[in-house]
């Protein structure tokens, strides 16, 4: 691989998983089209509304084990990426908080799974020149992007030093991390595509031939959906003011959204994206909402994110060297007139008509 350059791993149950979802359309990313025939399974992960649904298998009973397997796989991540214990989550040996307890002492164990995303993380770290990477635990504390408790020895650390990229190693052969002390991870802006990806392997592995998860702004959709050309989802990137103006097909492909509609960094009377610039240490504004297809709905959100944070202009000169290329749509502005809008690549998506 060159340098700069990001690729696309392949999957991993091969290596990892993929998915998609359902959900109301005012609180996450995408809605189906109504009337969408399938068996359906609604649940809270991350503390966002999910939504897994499928087309059914040959029995109501083999439906039900494939939506709650699916779910158990998404929950396992949900766990595995956990800061600490909170809202029903324990995390285990081997996630996050064990390495975050375990910074400084050198190579840790980690469980594979933790080891896929974050050294996929530390390449969107690399590529995006540190704009976005798996090291913004600090930076999070500092800005209040999480609930939860605080930790005061990390937040009174150099949030920016902290999250520089090389302060974390990962050694997939040896199953091991090292992170550096005074760094803490955080999969904000990874985790829930993850756990999507999952999800969707879990049920494919299981036969379902087609269905959709969602996870808060994280969908993805897999086979041909009701009419055979893919899940037909609407999305308004322009905080209800008006009808959704993205409709696309999706299949075998994810759909994530940046924006500060939900989860937002409440600062005064501004509403910021939950998403912090690791080399400035600061949110960005003058943005209402990214929209990034990609594969797997890994990669969407974290180029969702990372082209949140970079911008037009930047994105664009980087989004050259990501195979395959996907899809982005940029809404530019202050969200209180018609945004300006930049894409690449997006035209080239399927659409669906109302």
């Amino acid at each position: 691989m060159r340098r700069g350059q990001l690729r696309t791993p392949r999957s991993r149950v091969a290596t990892s998983a993929t998915v998609a979802l359902v959900a109301a359309l005012a609180a996450p990313v995408a809605a189906a089209v109504a009337g969408a025939a399938g068996q359906a399974l609604d649940a809270r992960l991350f503390g966002a509304s999910a939504h897994i649904e499928v087309v059914p298998l040959a029995s109501a009973e083999a439906t039900r084990d494939a939506l709650a397997d699916a779910l158990e796989a998404a929950r396992r991540i949900e766990q595995l990426t956990a800061l600490e214990s909170g809202a029903g989550v324990q995390p285990f040996a081997g996630g996050v908080s064990t390495l975050n307890q375990r910074a400084g002492q050198g190579a840790v164990p980690v469980d594979p799974d933790l080891l896929v995303v974050l050294a996929r993380a530390l390449e969107y770290c690399a590529w995006s020149r540190q704009a976005h990477g798996p090291l913004g635990r600090a930076l999070n504390l500092a800005w209040g992007v999480r609930e939860g408790e605080i930790d005061r020895e990390l937040a009174a650390t150099d949030p920016v030093v902290s999250a520089r990229c090389d302060r974390l190693t990962v050694d997939g052969v040896a199953q091991t991390a090292d992170l550096r002390a005074g760094s803490g991870v955080d999969l904000w802006g990874f985790e829930r595509g993850y756990a999507v990806d999952h999800a969707v392997e879990v049920l494919e592995k299981l036969g379902v031939e087609s269905g959709w998860v969602q996870i808060g702004r994280v969908t993805r959709a897999f086979g041909g959906g009701p009419a055979g050309r893919g899940w037909p989802m609407a999305v308004d990137p322009t905080a209800g003011r008006d009808q959704p103006t993205e409709r696309v097909l999706l299949r075998n492909r994810a759909l994530a959204m940046a924006s500060p509609l939900n989860e937002a960094i409440e600062r005064g009377a501004e509403h910021l994206a939950p998403y912090l610039h690791q080399v400035t240490g600061l949110p960005v504004r003058d943005k209402v909402a990214v929209l990034a297809v990609a594969e797997r709905a890994l990669d969407a959100e974290a180029l969702a994110v990372s082209l949140f944070l970079l911008g037009s202009r930047e994105g664009e000169f980087y989004l050259g060297a990501v195979r395959p290329a996907p899809a982005v749509k940029w809404f530019l502005g202050d969200g209180q007139s018609a945004p300006l809008v930049s894409q690449r690549g997006w035209s080239s998506l399927e659409r669906w008509d109302p």
